[in-house]
């Protein structure tokens, strides 16, 4: 009987040409997914027919357990089994057990999500690299102005004159013999200065030198007005279309009311504000009124400061659990060496919930010693009237391996500290401190 079509292989020169003729062809898979009519097992039906004006009419069935995969033109490709029936096909249509196909289309589909996330993981970078660009050209301009400052008073120095000047270096020299004399009477000699590495020696030193303070003058009732108030409903805001610079927190803790932007609370000394990048669930600073540009300009009489700030932290914290009872338990330090101009307490739940944590860096600059308890810098004030930071060894904190800050549990990258903190074992540990007490400040 004539031939009216014929199947050919996909891949030349692995299979013959199947000729069907009018009526019924049956075929089996052969290799690679081809079809084959020399194979015992049958796998497909042809049927196929011509009309007087040589019109061929072809349809296909699925026979036995397997099914076929079927690409009709201008369709995407379906599967057919032997419930489905006979399905209509034309010339130039596809048809084969079709394994090698699914194959290859599960391998692209896993290409395009490796390039997908490639994408993802080089804006990210991008975006990190940007802002560290606009913080380093925030530096280097606040570093011309201290360029300029200092021209300005190299020239007020000049025109002073050398009689005021000689007037200046006697009254030194005066104050100078004034303070040998002191010394001299005092039994001991004042220890070096240095940073306390022991938190509870520290502390211990704090506590004696509070002792020559009065209640009233470090935490009177004026001073906690607070307590008597309500903390506003924490709603923080959005991220910031753009980078606000480093002089961002001196104008917040500037604001008039609480009604400014990314303020929470405003005390007559305090101001509470969001962190426009957070690096949990809740995040904050709390930001002295005062302008103090850093810690390098804490002395022994902003103790009482301090100790305030601190007990306004443990208060917000309070708060914000009453008014979310399943945050995690927060933690409140300074940075040792901060990004911001503008001192600022951080107060932030230990979940580190959020997706603006990004880098190394930005982890281990709340778990590693770089993120310092108030009361290690208010005991080295008590001791020692200044703080001594050396930023060098601060800085390479934050190139620390990565780890849980409770368990020690290295973590090797970004993807994986993210799966630890969302799994259930570090949400039980969270859960565990909950439980029992939150951690100290």
């Amino acid at each position: 009987m004539a031939a009216i079509a014929t199947l050919r292989p996909l891949c030349a020169g692995v299979m013959r040409a199947i000729s069907l003729a009018a009526g019924v062809t049956v075929v089996g898979r052969g290799s690679g997914g081809l079809l084959d009519p020399r194979v015992s097992r049958q796998h497909a039906r042809f049927t196929a027919s011509a009309a007087a004006d040589g019109t061929v009419s072809l349809r296909v069935e699925s026979i036995g357990r397997n099914a076929l995969q079927v690409e009709r033109a201008g369709e995407p490709l379906r599967t057919l089994r032997a419930a489905d029936g006979a399905l209509a096909v034309a010339i130039g249509d596809e048809a084969g057990r079709g394994e090698k196909r699914w194959r290859e289309a599960e391998a692209e589909e896993e290409v395009m999500r490796e390039k997908e996330v490639e994408k993802e993981e080089e804006e990210m970078l991008a975006e990190e690299v940007m802002r560290e660009k606009e913080v380093e050209k925030e530096e280097e301009m606040m570093a011309e102005e201290v360029m300029r400052e200092k021209e300005v008073e190299k020239e007020v120095e000049e025109m002073l004159g050398k009689d005021a000047k000689h007037e200046q270096e006697v009254m030194a020299e005066k104050k100078e013999k004034e303070t040998e004399v002191m010394a001299e009477g005092e039994a001991g000699k004042e220890a070096p200065l240095k940073r306390p590495n022991d938190v509870e020696a520290a502390a211990a030193e704090a506590m004696e030198w509070s002792a020559a303070i009065s209640d009233a003058g470090v935490m009177s009732a004026a001073a906690c007005e607070w307590e008597a108030r309500t903390l506003p409903p924490f709603r923080p805001p959005p991220k910031p279309s753009e980078f606000g610079g480093l002089g961002a927190l001196e104008r917040l803790a500037a604001a008039a009311d609480e009604r400014a932007a990314g303020v929470l609370l405003r005390t007559d000394e305090f101001v509470v504000a969001y962190d426009v990048y957070p690096k949990a669930a809740a995040h904050v600073l709390l930001l002295p009124r005062e302008r103090l540009a850093g810690p390098a300009e804490l002395r022994r009489h902003h103790l009482p400061m301090l100790r305030r700030m601190r007990s306004l932290a443990a208060w917000v914290d309070d708060q914000l659990h009453l008014q979310l009872p399943e945050l995690a338990p927060m933690r409140a330090g300074f940075h040792a060496v901060p990004s911001m101009r503008h001192l600022h307490l951080h107060l932030i739940s230990l979940d580190f919930d959020s997706a603006a944590l990004k880098t190394k860096k930005h982890f281990n600059s709340f778990t590693t010693d770089f993120f310092v308890p108030p009361a290690v810098w208010e005991a080295e004030l008590a001791a020692h009237g200044k703080l001594n930071i050396r930023e060098q060894e601060e800085e390479l904190k934050l190139k620390q391996p990565m780890r849980c800050p409770f368990t020690g549990k290295p973590l090797k990258n970004i993807p994986e500290l993210k799966a630890y903190l969302a799994s259930q074992s570090y949400k039980q540990l969270l859960s565990s401190l909950s439980s029992s007490h939150r951690p100290k400040s």
